[in-house]
């Protein structure tokens, strides 16, 4: 019975909701067919059971006797008090969640129609008026749109019960609220739609395709609302076969223009919007956008959109430091990781995460004895695992190591093993692609033009290629090498 959708349900439950549900419990106005002390009964032993892990005792014919000693067992009495507590936890949640402070909107909303509805002209109007108010001096998101659509709407329907036919009844400002929630919740679906597409590839729906080529928002509508704006802007750049960096500049340049202006979640989500587009296009070969990537990930650092309670998950301090490094900017990345050494997230006591970007930034300086002596292997985190893996490759081919061919060997049974284990497609493709062009690398003849042109265009012919700038780097050199 531990597995129930009730015990489930408790068990989601966080320590300081567990007291105020036994609290909300005492009150028998929403109980149905059941007591309120055999309701908090059968709470406290599933308590009890989750508490000491008693599954073999918590069993529905024990707890039945537990609950009910005066009656005899009935399987269907026991699913209707279960049925009932998963009830009561709901209804508990759903008025929990209803009275935050975030929801007063909602609630101001629900009061003023239930007062209408009621016919009880009261000083609603003043009330919703004021509302707006404040609402205006928030910062800009698709939700403040949305709530100042509400309440516009609601002030419409006020007036036109109670004030018949007088004044414009507050269609004009429901129109214009309606008009600016409409036009930035769409454009952000669509967004989120194209951002996907360029990703995953997928096919543009029709409907997709028939409100892409709808008329954009009104002009007076993008000269009112910055946010609104931007949308557009970022859907102008998605839309682009093949955008050019200074797109990506002038989007930056209206953020920081705008940033006063907006709420702290949409601006985070606009420059998300922007590092995903950049990496979709660097990895499609795009190098031209690392650079742009680069200052938006700096500026994203100060603003703390990486860190969580002060803390900043592993990958993404991978992903900031070996784009550094793409850029030679082995400075900044040797700063930055001093700088968060001691708040990466599931960091152990031999700082492996740490070693790990230290190793690549000595593979950077070109000392790889020394990167190949940091190396951290067997990490938990696949993207470090894997990271520890081609770096080790890539050193070996670097150090004309004899032990190469076996290490390619490796290589290509650790990447076979794993492939239907756990790596996506995408990702065993790349990793498949590296090994097999290293080992091709490791089989030339430095100073063969030929052989380094045509690996140079085996490796740009290929979509997903791991390392593919230092594969390029490499064969490349073969063609610039001396003949031996």
């Amino acid at each position: 019975m531990l597995d129930s959708k009730v015990v489930e349900s408790v068990k989601a439950l966080s320590e300081e909701e567990k007291a105020e549900f036994d609290q909300f419990l005492l009150s028998p106005y929403f109980q149905r067919g059941f007591t309120v002390e055999e309701i908090r009964h059968f709470y406290n032993l599933i308590l009890h059971a989750l508490e000491n892990d008693t599954k073999s005792e918590f069993q529905k014919m024990p707890v039945h006797h537990l609950l009910f000693s005066d009656k005899p067992y009935s399987e269907s009495r026991m699913d209707r008090i279960m049925f009932e507590l998963n009830r009561l936890v709901q209804v508990f949640l759903l008025s929990k969640n209803y009275h935050r402070k975030e929801n007063e909107v909602q609630r101001v909303l629900d009061w003023s129609e239930i007062q209408r509805k009621r016919n009880q002209p009261a000083n609603v109007e003043k009330q919703l008026q004021k509302l707006m108010e404040k609402l205006e001096d928030e910062k800009s998101s698709v939700e403040i749109y949305w709530e100042k659509f509400q309440i516009a709407n609601e002030a419409h329907d006020w007036s036109s019960t109670f004030n018949r036919m007088k004044g414009d009844l507050g269609i004009p400002e429901a129109i214009r609220s309606l008009d600016l929630f409409y036009y930035a919740q769409r454009l952000s679906l669509l967004n989120v739609f194209l951002l996907q597409q360029k990703g995953a590839t997928l096919p543009i729906p029709e409907v997709i395709q028939r409100a892409l080529n709808a008329e954009t928002p009104p002009e007076y509508y993008l000269q009112e609302s910055p946010l609104l704006l931007i949308t557009q802007k970022i859907q102008d750049l998605f839309q682009q076969n093949i955008p050019e960096p200074d797109g990506f500049q002038a989007l930056i340049s209206l953020l920081e223009k705008h940033q006063n202006t907006l709420a702290p979640d949409t601006l985070y989500n606009f420059y998300a919007y922007l590092r995903n587009y950049c990496t979709i296009l660097i990895d499609a070969g795009m190098n031209e956008f690392e650079a742009v990537l680069h200052e938006i990930q700096k500026d994203n650092l100060k603003r703390g959109y990486f860190y969580h309670e002060g803390h900043i998950h592993p990958n993404a301090v991978l992903n900031m430091t070996m784009l550094a490094l793409r850029l030679n900017n082995i400075a900044w990345a040797r700063n930055f990781l001093e700088a968060h050494k001691n708040i990466i997230i599931g960091e152990n006591e031999t700082h492996d995460y740490y070693r790990m970007n230290i190793a690549a930034c000595l593979f950077a300086e070109k000392q790889f004895e020394e990167s190949l002596a940091c190396i951290p292997y067997g990490s938990t985190n696949a993207s470090y695992h894997l990271m520890a893996r081609r770096l080790e490759l890539k050193i070996y081919y670097e150090l004309n190591s004899e032990l190469l061919p076996s290490k390619i060997d490796a290589f290509k049974m650790f990447v076979s093993r794993a492939g239907n284990k756990s790596l996506s497609a995408n990702w065993f493709e790349l990793l498949t692609n590296f090994g097999n062009f290293v080992h091709q690398l490791s089989l030339s003849i430095p100073g063969d033009k030929k052989r380094s042109e045509q690996l140079i265009n085996r490796i740009q012919a290929k979509k997903l290629v791991g390392e593919r700038g230092w594969l390029l780097e490499k064969a490349k050199a073969l063609g610039d090498a001396k003949k031996i």
